[in-house]
């Protein structure tokens, strides 16, 4: 068995791989029923061989491929110093597995990617396979995402797992406090990989309100350290939905500060399909007059039916609120007719008035995850907030078939945050402690610390 990386040549075999493993009904369209459709698409499988925009790898028997996995190698801004990798696509034909190969894959992509500071992996729950490999190469869980992708046999959660190299945990940043939920998750990463959680303050939220803005925040602050008038703009402030974003504001928004509003603005792995409209993107432009104030940029998944909140900038400080209260009651307002059933958004955690904000619009952490973006000052952490639209949290669990210790923890955190309701929590956590549904597996000794590489 031969692994290496991917060649523009391997492109068919490694479309036909995908198409293979997730086919369905003759009747149906086979991308609908994986997250990222391109990767069936043999003609982007070979641009991005050849642009090095995705990094593949491949095993091969004899001249046949029967075995790819692949990644982002830096969803930051282009010369950022995040440097933080994304892995998606592990898959291994049905007469190669459980033999080793997915592991081998895996440590070589982990190779390939030695840039990296920070490597996600996102793994499915229905098939434990894609997790139990992610940790055999030194990742820890450190969320738990409800719903988050159609697959063929159900709307499934996904695990999300981290391999963090001790460099980039010697360099977070602690001095700064998150919410108290923000916190709890923190926690249960933070004994896995043994680092310390920030303190938690209770803080007032950003204002959601026009109406409440003056009260809230006279004077907004501008990156030029001017001070815009609060009460001009609650009278003049209105937001628009757009489907392009104006090439001129494209280019006027990022100088404004990558993640300064708060919003982690990384450059995460979406699906993209060209011969449907199943994927989106939408601008809510925000206005003083004709003058563009900021923008939110979302991403939609008609078959995930899940929304991603990509970025955010704005050209005054404290206006998050207002902008992305806009956003989730336009989403939420327009569910019942498109099905939107997640809502997700990336945010710093030393945004702890963010943090307020986003859980009094019904958000809850889901992700916690260890010093992901690169400041002056050193590392910081962020969270993934989730809003679930129109399902019980703890019917996400319905297809997990099993989980070791440091996964259950960390799931059931997360359903424990999803609201105050202690009923749904305490059902949420018998779901994941079920033991002929999900058995601990042996060799993962939850004191085990994983996930914090040594810098070779």
């Amino acid at each position: 068995m031969a692994i290496r990386p991917a060649v523009p040549e391997d492109a068919s075999d490694i479309a036909n791989l995908y198409q293979s493993v997730y086919g369905v009904l003759d009747s149906e369209r086979i991308s609908d029923h994986y997250p990222f459709a391109q990767f069936m698409d043999a003609g982007w499988v070979a641009r991005s061989c050849r642009s090095g925009e995705f990094c593949w790898v491949v095993a091969l028997h004899g001249r046949k491929l029967v075995a790819s996995f692949g990644a982002l190698p830096n969803v930051g801004a282009p010369g950022s110093r995040d440097l933080v990798a994304e892995q998606a696509g592990l898959i291994v034909a049905d007469p190669w597995r459980q033999r080793g190969i997915a592991r081998e894959l895996m440590a070589t992509l982990c190779a390939e990617l030695a840039h990296a500071r920070v490597i996600l992996a996102e793994t499915r729950t229905a098939n434990a396979g894609g997790w139990k490999v992610a940790r055999a190469n030194g990742f820890v869980p450190i969320g738990f995402e409800p719903f988050a992708h159609s697959m063929p046999e159900r709307h499934e959660a996904m695990l999300m797992l981290s391999r963090v190299r001790a460099s980039a945990l010697d360099e977070r940043r602690n001095d700064y406090c998150t919410s108290a939920k923000v916190r709890e998750l923190a926690e249960v990463v933070a004994r896995s990989m043994r680092f310390e959680a920030p303190p938690a303050r209770d803080v007032p939220g950003l204002p959601t309100q026009l109406h409440s803005l003056e009260a809230a925040i006279p004077h907004l602050a501008r990156p030029d350290g001017t001070c815009a008038d609060a009460r001009r703009l609650r009278d003049t402030l209105r937001i628009e939905r757009q489907c392009r974003l104006h090439h001129d504001w494209a280019r006027m928004f990022p100088r404004l500060g990558g993640h300064r509003s708060g919003v982690i603005g990384l450059r995460r792995l979406r699906g993209w399909d060209r011969t449907s409209t199943r994927y989106s993107d939408e601008y809510f432009v925000g206005y003083q007059g004709s003058e563009p104030l900021g923008v939110v940029e979302v991403s939609l998944d008609r078959i995930d039916r899940r929304a991603r909140v990509l970025y955010h900038h704005s050209a005054v400080d404290g206006l998050q609120g207002i902008f992305l209260a806009h956003v989730l009651r336009t989403l939420e307002r327009e569910a019942p007719s498109t099905g939107l059933r997640t809502v997700v958004i990336d945010v710093r955690a030393d945004s702890s008035r963010l943090h307020a904000t986003l859980e009094s619009l019904g958000l809850f952490p889901s992700i916690y995850y260890p010093a992901l973006i690169a400041s002056e000052r050193g590392r910081i952490d962020a969270v993934q907030f989730t809003r679930i639209l129109d399902a019980d949290p703890s019917d996400a669990l319905d297809g997990v078939r099993e989980m070791d210790t440091l996964g259950r923890r960390v799931m059931s955190k997360v359903l424990s945050l999803t609201q105050n309701d202690e009923r749904l929590s305490r059902v949420s956590r018998e779901k994941v402690y079920r033991g002929n549904e999900m058995s601990i597996l042996p060799g993962h000794c939850a004191d085990t610390p994983r996930g914090r590489l040594t810098d070779a």
